[in-house]
């Protein structure tokens, strides 16, 4: 019973402690056009971005890739507003994908971009 007890106790935070994982900020900077690093996203969650610096331009455009695929439309970001891109990464793919964002502008808009962004919410 004793030994049922801990399998049940790990078994449940176990699993509780993976999806915060994806919860957390991740930095990101980029010039006009690249993409984050690849995080995994485990809900059917938007995928949240917020720029803290940009030079030139007002806004760059983002959205979210997986598989090297587009998984939803992109969106505006402007300094310091919080932007939470649609996606279908998960629904797609499946639980745990790994997701980057993409960040795009044109030359003589945003040539630089920096701040945060998080997989879930």
């Amino acid at each position: 019973m004793f030994f049922l007890l801990i399998g049940l106790l790990l078994g449940v935070f176990g699993f509780n402690n993976i999806i915060p994982l994806a919860n957390k900020d991740f930095f990101f900077q980029f010039p006009y056009n690249a993409s984050t690093e690849k995080e995994r996203k485990f809900t059917t969650s938007s995928v949240y971005i917020r720029a803290y610096e940009t030079l030139g331009g007002d806004a760059f455009s983002a959205y979210v890739k997986a598989n090297n695929a587009r998984t939803g439309p992109s969106k505006a970001v402007y300094l310091n507003q919080d932007v939470y891109l649609q996606n279908y990464a998960v629904e797609t793919y499946g639980s745990g994908v790994r997701v980057e964002v993409q960040g795009e502008s044109s030359t003589d808009g945003v040539r630089y971009a920096s701040g945060r962004w998080r997989p879930d919410l």
